[in-house]
């Protein structure tokens, strides 16, 4: 009974782990199929960081 109640705790947490990698996959999938439809529409992403240009020489 022991051994039963061990390899369905570790069925059980396998099953979950698979489930969440599935849903992280398909998250990172809808995010990139927006990010390529709103590009299509003329939206861009806007870096945050800003890096000084080099001066040029007078």
């Amino acid at each position: 009974m022991i051994k039963k109640s061990f390899y369905l705790a570790i069925g059980i947490l396998a099953f979950s782990t698979l489930i969440q990698g599935c849903a992280f996959v398909v998250g990172a999938a809808v995010g990139g199929t927006a990010a390529y439809m709103l590009k299509e529409k003329g939206y861009e992403v806007q870096s945050p960081v800003k890096r000084p240009s080099p001066q040029a020489p007078e």
